[in-house]
């Protein structure tokens, strides 16, 4: 065989194997698949990416943001935090994310007149694939059960107390929400004189209170330490359903008298 006929079996033997090669993101599936959200409320939403790849061995599946789309394509807004995992190819890599849906984008969409809004994700390890959740715009009451907001505060809303040692002290959350489910959380407190930077928070009460359709629900906490001088931080701590904002956190100075 001539040195040209060689060469020309080589090259098509690397062009044959190039395009057998498989694509490494090959899909990527959204859990749930499709939300119920209210136009004019904030929503956060957990949900779980699987995103399935055929390249092998030691991979990094990312993806560098995510996109709020309505029907015909435009970009309504963004979701810029980063999601990024290494895994053992081929097979599936699974990412969660609590989602917050700004109240602006469900609202333009509501004016533009289109009835769902879509949250995409493009997933990537060399070659990318998409995958995207229906937001479906409903009424308050029948989108799904999640928190748009949690105030917290104390008699009248303040966010500081000053009181005397012994004297009691409760703190109250106003939790703003749509749909119908149950809040499950924890009543927390610091201190006294906390490290500002790394709270030491223990529990005070856990809680669980129904929320009905329509309604701001008034949660309020058991009485809060005051044997002790000293400064206290104070917040509820939400584990059900998920949201994407910290808790708030109010405190009050415990006096001598």
């Amino acid at each position: 065989m001539s040195r040209t006929v060689l060469r020309l079996a080589l090259l098509l033997a690397g062009l044959a194997g190039a395009a057998g090669a498989p694509a490494a993101v090959t899909s990527v599936a959204v859990s749930p698949a499709s939300e119920r959200v209210a136009p004019g409320r904030a929503a956060a939403l957990a949900i779980t990416w699987q995103v399935t790849t055929n390249a092998v061995g030691v991979v990094t599946v990312s993806s560098a943001a995510g996109q709020f789309l309505a029907p015909g394509g435009t970009v309504l807004g963004a979701v810029q935090a980063a999601l990024s995992k290494s895994a053992t190819g081929p097979g599936a890599v699974a990412f969660s994310e609590t989602v917050t849906v700004p109240a602006g984008v469900l609202e333009r969409a509501r004016r533009d007149g289109h009835g769902q809004v879509f949250y995409r994700r493009s997933f990537s390890d060399g070659a990318a694939a998409s995958g995207e959740l229906v937001l479906r715009l409903a009424s308050e009451s029948a989108a799904a059960f999640a928190l748009s907001r949690l105030a917290l505060g104390f008699d009248e809303g303040e966010p500081v107390r000053v009181i005397g040692r012994g004297q009691e002290l409760r703190a109250r959350a106003e939790a703003s929400h749509t749909g119908t489910g149950v809040l499950r959380g924890t009543w927390e407190v610091a201190g006294p004189q906390p490290d500002p930077r790394a709270p030491a928070w223990r529990v005070l009460s856990e809680v669980t209170q129904p929320l009905a359709r329509g309604e701001s629900a008034l949660i309020v906490s058991p009485p809060l330490p005051a044997d002790v001088s000293g400064l206290y931080l104070v917040r509820l701590r939400v584990q059900a359903p998920e949201t994407a904002f910290d808790p708030p956190v109010v405190r009050y100075f415990v006096g001598q008298e």
